[in-house]
């Protein structure tokens, strides 16, 4: 009786372990984790060399800049780029075509919206500089307009990498992405070998890179991708609809991603102090490729949810890749200061706490990526974007207080706190989503 029941609990042992295998192996996220965590090495590469020939004050300044550029990119971006992949996935998938009108759709709508980002960089970029930089500061306004567009290449190098997504291509999707960070790395490393190390002509690089990579990745792109301005029309009642909140959510995210430089700039925090935190933020990315690779890849799979069964399927499935990448990442809280002093060099050694700190938010933050293609599946991205307006509305109200009491290091404290709590959050709304829809339905929605 014990031998048999010894062989058995070995037994499921083994289902279990077979099981943990399968589960953490998911199609696509090889690739697309693969080419992230090389994106993030050419990243670090490159914000590591900026940081060692501009120093703290300086780095803090191309930071800066590339907050004020990314805020801006992911205002509106984001969120027409998951519009696009939910409907254009799906019809790809159903064998209907090849999403052609959505593409359109969503070209001259990023079309018209580069158009008003340049013309409003003109008025905006004086105001910005005199509000978020020093007055001996080593950039210029017009650094600031560069920051403009270079939103304007990011919105169209993502809706080049939408397509490949959409199609399930994620080596092509992949490969974007990285060669986007390489060509940063490459002429940076360029420029200060060339002497020319100017913030203002660091930025420039971080902001040209996109726009030259969109225009080369055009002719990567199938001839017969748009298609008639009518049948794009057609189109876009249903896309609206269901952008709305997805818009809230984007620019509430963006606004968090964006809140802590504006905070640390707003009320004037030392620029070293300013440099310790752009160090720390950078290195932070190692738990952001984690997510955003995992964002990536169950997106177009949970388009097609439709059912409470489906949803709860899902999270089951996908939420133990988050829970082992988020144990991977644990180790990293001990090697914080060893990866900063590395990375940057031993004058920013006070940002190795503040990468530890950074990097338990994401520890606690990886359970909200599949619960967030949940939620998005099953069509409730009004609960996605009122989460992240907690999110938002928590870390402006927090910092606000913190900032000015214990500086970069209550900023971290901040960003941390809110980021894991909504996530958990993200989490379980999900399943109580799931679970609502599934009473509602009665017995036979599952």
């Amino acid at each position: 009786m014990n031998d048999g029941a010894g062989a058995s609990a070995r037994g499921g042992w083994r289902n279990r372990a077979v099981m943990l295998v399968r589960a953490v192996h998911l199609p696509g996220f090889g690739p697309v984790f693969g080419f992230k965590l090389l994106s993030a090495v050419a990243a670090f590469a490159a914000m590591a060399l900026a940081g060692r020939v501009l120093g703290r004050a300086g780095l803090g300044d191309l930071t800066m800049l590339r907050t004020v550029m990314l805020l801006l990119a992911g205002l509106v971006g984001p969120a027409l780029d998951m519009a696009l992949v939910r409907f254009a996935a799906h019809e790809m998938a159903s064998g209907n075509g090849q999403g052609a009108r959505y593409f359109t759709l969503m070209f001259w709508l990023k079309a018209a919206l580069s158009v008003l980002f340049l013309l409003a960089g003109l008025g905006l970029a004086g105001p910005i500089y005199e509000r978020f930089f020093e007055a001996d500061s080593t950039v210029r306004p017009g650094a600031v307009y560069w920051a403009f567009a270079g939103a304007v290449g990011i919105l169209f190098l993502e809706y080049e990498r939408a397509y490949f997504q959409a199609g399930q291509r994620f080596y092509a999707f992949g490969l974007l992405d990285f060669l986007h960070a390489a060509l940063r790395l490459g002429a940076t490393l360029a420029l200060v070998l060339a002497g020319l190390s100017a913030a203002s002509l660091l930025f420039g690089v971080y902001a040209l890179a996109p726009v030259l990579l969109a225009l080369a990745a055009w002719f990567w792109m199938p001839k017969g991708l748009l298609a008639p301005v009518r049948e794009a029309r057609d189109a876009a009642p249903e896309v609206f609809r269901y952008t709305g909140w997805v818009l809230m959510a984007c620019i509430c995210t963006s606004g968090v991603n964006s809140i802590d430089m504006m905070l640390i700039g707003w009320f004037n925090v030392d620029e070293l102090a300013r440099g310790d935190f752009s160090a720390a933020r950078s290195l932070m990315q190692v738990g952001d490729l984690a997510i955003l690779a995992l964002f990536n890849v169950l997106l177009p799979s949970a388009s097609g949810l439709r059912t409470a069964g489906e949803a709860r399927a899902f999270l089951r499935r996908q939420m133990l890749p988050a829970i082992v990448l988020a144990l991977l990442m644990i180790p990293g809280l001990l090697l914080a200061g060893p990866a900063v002093r590395i990375t940057f060099g031993k004058d920013f050694a006070h940002g190795g706490p503040l990468f530890a700190i950074l990097l338990l938010g994401i520890i606690f933050n990886l359970a909200s990526a599949p619960a967030g293609t949940a939620l998005y599946g099953m069509g409730r991205s009004r609960t996605v974007a009122l989460l992240e307006g907690l999110k938002l509305l928590f870390t402006l109200a927090i910092g606000w207080w913190a900032v000015p009491q214990y500086g970069v290091l209550g900023m971290a404290w901040t960003v941390a706190g809110v980021k894991g709590t909504i996530g958990v959050l993200t989490y379980g709304a999900a399943h109580w989503t799931a679970q609502r829809a599934d009473g509602h339905r009665g017995e036979a929605g599952e």
